[in-house]
């Protein structure tokens, strides 16, 4: 029930009260299933994208700032009081900010999708992070963030399709009547992250890429089978 619960994101306290545990023990293994599942998620099940990645043609790519600080842990210092919920700072967000980028990807062709949490979205964070789980002659679609800019170098084998938003949120640029070039998809699925995020009212930044790699791993499977959750054991 524990590991069923972890999966499809109950939030901590309502596994308790249904179950009559303590807060901390559930606490501490979720936090244990988490991590391996973040370590052995390239392990995938038959069925599944590679462990090198997505093997589609065809990817969105882009990412998205979700507000973690560092919650439950004591603030001593008077110089240094907890965060007020809702963090308003401007920019793009990173990690010491409290505000980690989270990039993901999401094949066309499969619908396979994997997501990582980085410190930050400079270029060479981005390039590290699209050119470990893409096709290396994949066709990546992007906004316009200039860190992918990267993918328009001669040297580069992937190409790029991005999508000024500030002139439409799609274009046909083949001519065959479907408008092809946009993100539409990978941003619909930052909603069902946000909102299964919402569910656990802040997790600490430290543990945020644990929380996301159970999402990709309830992502990309359809049902919570007796061998998915063998594998969130390690099995």
């Amino acid at each position: 029930m524990l590991l069923r619960g972890f999966a499809k994101g109950v939030p901590t306290g309502h596994q308790t009260d249904e179950m009559d545990l303590a807060y901390p023990t559930v606490l501490k293994r979720r936090h244990r299933i988490q991590e391996a599942v973040q370590q052995g998620e390239r392990t995938r099940l038959p069925g599944e994208a590679p462990k090198e990645g997505l093997p589609d043609p065809e990817v969105e790519a882009d990412e998205m700032y979700q507000n973690a600080g560092k919650k439950s842990d004591p603030h001593r210092n008077p110089d240094d009081p907890p965060r007020r919920r809702g963090n308003k700072s401007r920019g793009r967000g990173t990690y010491e900010n409290d505000r980690p980028p989270v990039v993901g990807m999401v094949g066309r062709e499969t619908g396979w999708a994997c997501f990582r949490v980085c410190l930050d979205t400079k270029e060479e964070t981005i390039r590290g992070v699209v050119a470990g789980e893409t096709a290396k002659e994949a066709c990546i679609f992007t906004d316009e963030n200039r860190s992918y800019l990267w993918l328009e170098s001669e040297e580069e084998a992937r190409t790029r399709h991005p999508i000024d938003h500030s002139e439409g949120w799609a274009e046909d640029r083949d001519g065959d009547g479907s408008r092809e070039v946009h993100v539409n998809t990978i941003e619909g699925i930052w909603t069902s992250l946000r909102n299964r995020l919402r569910r656990f009212r802040g997790v600490h930044k430290d543990n945020l890429s644990g929380y996301v790699a159970m999402f990709e791993l309830a992502f990309n499977h359809d049902w919570i089978t007796p061998a998915l959750l063998q594998r969130m054991c390690g099995v």
